[in-house]
């Protein structure tokens, strides 16, 4: 099974990467960005933070929390699905 999920992992994410209309975003807007970095910044926070708690040496601790900041598949998936079955508008 592992072969088959490695094989069409990269064309899930491109099927959902390419459903995105950024058409639909208000670049100009200030809450665009304020909502974005504030996302960003818990998301390095808590990820950090949560490897910080694994009873580890400190700087495989910090390897954790640094190597854990790339992860966004979960929201991704998610947030295709809200999409999809129009439970998200593609305003949000």
């Amino acid at each position: 099974m592992n072969p088959i999920i490695q094989l069409f992992t990269p064309f899930f994410f491109v099927l959902v990467s390419m459903s995105l209309n950024f058409y639909e975003i208000k670049w100009t807007s200030i809450f665009i960005w304020v909502f974005s970095l504030s996302l960003f910044a818990l998301a390095i926070i808590g990820k950090i933070l949560g490897a910080l708690l694994i009873a580890e040496k400190w700087l495989s601790r910090w390897a954790i929390g640094i190597t854990m900041i790339p992860r966004g598949k979960a929201g991704l998936v998610f947030s295709e699905m809200g999409r999809a079955s129009h439970f998200f508008s593609n305003e949000i």
